[in-house]
């Protein structure tokens, strides 16, 4: 008996990949002291605000940390021969898009903009809701239709008209009681120039992932809006991919010393709120 004879992807050099890879690397690298989300320093801040900054600080790291590494995989796979590499191809572009904007938001060179009729849209059925968004952004060679963002710190639970059950048997109201239930999250969407690209959406999430409610990164990648999640057909093990599309921070609200989830996502907000601030003084 001969041992099987394992076929190694062929390796190529391409110079698309290439830069690609660079300026993923370039966005996703924090090379300067503190961390790449970074608020501004004050005096006398309660401490409790310090850690919650701190905690927002390291997720939006490791987040940047997780798409370098799903980038760096994707382009890895992309240069081979193997029956998905167009698939990753696509997953890389995909990646150095939203890294771009990512990097922008957190070092302030994106200018936001409170998006209001979103949120007296969500406001309207009593889901509370920040939403900021900006279009027609540049930023370097990059160009994007729009940028938008969603965080909602709060769960949203309503109870939904009843509906009428086709059912042999008499149905009672509790059997009849539709709950729509929406957790809390921060939605960060990309909405790129070139709609061929698709639009790409990251979401900071809180799972039951065995019980322990980590907070993990869902990446949703499309080739149209409602064309499948290529993510989820992929293999991004090494990247921290837990199932799917979703993906490890390593880090819980308890190890983080946060006191829930949505305090977390305040802060964040804070971040953004800022940003507009900033926005309306240069304006």
């Amino acid at each position: 008996m001969t041992d099987r004879q394992i076929e190694q992807p062929e390796i190529t050099h391409n110079p698309d990949l290439d830069s690609v890879l660079t300026d993923i690397q370039k966005h996703c690298i924090n090379d300067e002291a503190g961390g790449i989300f970074l608020f501004p320093q004050r005096d006398g801040l309660d401490p409790e605000v310090v850690k919650r900054e701190k905690a927002a600080n390291l997720v939006y790291d490791m987040l940047m940390t997780t798409l370098g590494d799903i980038g760096t995989d994707a382009i890895k796979e992309g240069r081979g021969n193997g029956p998905h590499a167009q698939e990753y191809v696509q997953v890389a572009h995909a990646i150095e898009r939203i890294a771009c904007a990512c990097r922008g938001l957190a070092d302030d060179r994106i200018l936001l903009v409170e998006n209001s009729d979103e949120e007296k849209y969500y406001a309207e059925s009593g889901d509370k809701i920040y939403a900021y968004t900006v279009g027609d952004v540049n930023i370097g060679q990059r160009k994007f239709d729009a940028i938008n963002i969603f965080i909602r710190p709060k769960p949203y639970i309503r109870s939904v008209e009843p509906r009428v059950m086709n059912s042999p048997t008499k149905a009672t109201i509790r059997d009849r009681l539709v709950f729509e239930s929406k957790q809390p999250r921060m939605v960060i969407e990309i909405v790129p120039e070139d709609m061929r690209e698709g639009i790409v959406s990251l979401r900071v999430d809180q799972e039951d992932l065995e019980h322990n409610m980590e907070i993990t990164y869902d990446v949703d990648i499309r080739a149209n809006k409602h064309g499948p999640n290529v993510v989820d057909e992929l293999d991004f093990s090494q990247s921290g991919q837990q199932k799917g599309h979703h993906f490890s921070s390593m880090y819980t609200v308890q190890e983080l010393k946060v006191n829930d989830f949505g305090n977390l996502l305040e802060t964040f907000n804070t971040k953004f709120q800022n940003n507009v601030k900033n926005n309306q003084t240069s304006a």
